[in-house]
């Protein structure tokens, strides 16, 4: 059914197709990075294996948690501009978005 879908899909939407590489993506880094980093016997594993635990599963809890704080980070200097303050609003107040 999936495939059917994504083979009938013409034109200007890219975002089915696209969904391949956002979950390959993770999983690639956390194999090949974060869990041999979190399974070897070095000075910074004995450091986050206090937050993140040892052994399978520390890698993938530790990509998380800084994908998460970059995402803070993001959001955090994000919301310094004004057209982010403006979509903030409430919803009685008017939204004046200047293009």
């Amino acid at each position: 059914m999936l495939s059917t879908f994504i083979l009938g899909r013409t034109g200007n939407n890219k975002s089915v197709p696209g969904t391949g590489e956002s979950f390959t993506a993770p999983g690639v880094l956390a194999d090949t990075v974060f869990e041999p980093l979190m399974g070897t016997d070095s000075q910074i594993q004995r450091i986050l294996s206090g937050l993140f635990g040892t052994g399978k599963g520390a890698g993938i809890g530790l990509m998380f948690f800084i994908i998460g704080i970059a995402g803070m980070s993001v959001s955090f200097t994000r919301l310094r501009k004004p057209v982010y303050r403006e979509l903030d609003r409430t919803e009685t107040e008017p939204l004046h978005v200047r293009l």
